[in-house]
């Protein structure tokens, strides 16, 4: 019996670690100025206006998307992801018939204070209903650690649509291990060596003595 509880225990703080809202205010019930929190790029990701909205699918609040003649995104402030699986997941609703959204996200680079926009990354178009909410899920895989802005498009020319419980939860880590390349003056590496770290892509981020002669 304590074994089976122990598994069961074990298991239940598995699923609580990888079932952690890696998002702030997901619900939309915190808004400063008009505008909910952590829900405002300083990158371009953000272009849609948005307003607070008591229809929700849980809480008190939701968060209209205004639609336009272009598309229009709701964008989280910036963030910084391990690589590994990720699910997107928010309920949504159109306030027109014929509405749509689309999760994704913006990877950006930051240098000397100014945001360099990546290829936005997207998963389908998700049709929605005027009576009930729908469920999106979007699952996305980074296969290194990355910057980014977590993205819903309202498609152009389809109206306004309401976004509510939003969720992005880490499904499978990358368990590539972490190499350790420290060394010392006295067992600094060779010329051969550092160039065979390089090539394998091993411990770039780290200073390491090398000794040699170049020619």
């Amino acid at each position: 019996m304590k074994r089976i509880l122990l598994f069961m225990f074990a298991s239940l703080l598995t699923m609580g670690i990888h079932a952690q809202n890696l998002l702030e205010n997901g619900g939309f019930e915190s808004w400063t100025n008009d505008t909910p929190d952590a829900w405002k790029s300083a990158n371009s990701a953000s272009s849609a206006t948005l307003e607070q909205s008591t229809d929700a699918y849980a809480g008190q609040y939701a968060v209209l998307v205004k639609g336009a003649s272009g598309n229009k995104r709701l964008g989280s402030k910036e963030m910084t992801l391990e690589a590994g699986e990720y699910q997107l997941s928010f309920y949504a609703k159109a306030l027109t018939e014929g509405g749509q959204a689309r999760p994704g996200y913006a990877p950006f680079t930051l240098a000397e204070g100014k945001y360099t926009m990546g290829n936005y990354v997207y998963g389908s178009y998700a049709n929605l209903s005027v009576s009930e909410w729908t469920k999106v899920t979007y699952d996305f895989k980074l296969t290194a650690t990355t910057d980014l802005n977590i993205v819903v498009m309202n498609p152009k020319d389809l109206g306004d649509i309401l976004i509510d419980e939003v969720s992005l939860v880490l499904t499978k880590k990358d368990e590539k291990p972490q190499v350790d390349i420290s060394n010392t003056p006295e067992t600094a590496y060779t010329v051969a060596k550092a160039i065979e770290l390089i090539n394998a892509g091993e411990g770039l981020d780290k200073p390491v003595y090398v000794k040699g002669i170049i020619t």
